[in-house]
């Protein structure tokens, strides 16, 4: 039998009846969906920080880069540790020598290869010209990415007695600067505080005869000087953010 030999009317009755079925599927989803919001709870909690510690520059002004040291000690056995770190814009942690965490300094989007700004591309008001080959990216404007605090863990790159903690920040609005809070906690129990401040030591560039050695602990710091205490860069960084998943 050819579809053109069957009734009108019974076509209208299939297509009738189907569009009711998928009406009541759909309907059965959106109050089991209802339900289920209404019984459970699927926001995540929100983390709210407020680190203690400050942000930190070389004491250089118009600095586009940064180098800093900070040694700590201890003899007991650490059983978790992390830190919190804040920078404009690009960062380098080391501890001992080893690098913890690093997050690069792309080059920005170029519309049309030319190094046009972003509103120079604009034939209209709200499309650019260009959106072909490279993504339009956050970095429009920037990257702002100490607007979004990172954690990490460092319990496997401490050990007993004296640690080296180095940070090398880069950026394209000077000055150069970061935050860093953390906290390490032994085995008894007790803690160390891990912060930012003057007791830092900081240089524009590695100061020494290698300087790309700078961050190994054996480098002498004695002749860098103090960190310089500074404002956080504008807009302000996020205070709280969904829990799940943040260290």
């Amino acid at each position: 039998m050819k579809l053109s030999d069957v009734p009108a009317y019974t076509l209208y009755t299939i297509a009738s009846r189907s569009l009711f079925i998928l009406a009541l599927i759909t309907l059965s989803i959106l109050l089991g969906y209802s339900l289920m919001r209404a019984f459970f709870d699927f926001t995540l909690p929100i983390r709210t920080v407020h680190p203690e510690a400050s942000w930190i520059q070389a004491d250089t002004p118009q600095t586009y880069s940064g180098c800093f040291r900070k040694t700590i000690h201890f003899t007991e056995t650490p059983k978790q540790a992390w830190v919190l770190i804040a920078a404009r814009d690009a960062y380098e942690i080391t501890i001992n020598g080893n690098t913890v965490s690093r997050s690069f300094l792309y080059r920005p989007t170029r519309p049309l290869q030319n190094g046009l700004s972003e509103r120079g591309q604009i034939m209209v008001y709200s499309t650019p010209l260009l959106m072909l080959n490279y993504p339009r990216e956050y970095q429009w404007d920037g990257h702002e990415t100490y607007r979004f605090p990172i954690y990490i863990d460092i319990l496997p790159f401490l050990k007993k007695g004296t640690n080296i903690l180095a940070v090398e920040i880069e950026t394209r609005t000077a000055p150069a600067k970061f935050l860093l809070d953390g906290e390490i906690t032994f085995i008894s129990g007790n803690t160390l505080n891990l912060k930012s401040d003057s007791s830092w030591r900081a240089e524009p560039t590695g100061l020494g005869a290698n300087r790309t050695h700078w961050s190994n602990p054996d480098f002498k710091d004695d002749h860098w000087r103090p960190a310089l205490l500074g404002p956080p860069p504008p807009p302000s960084p996020r205070t709280e953010w969904p829990q799940e998943g943040v260290y």
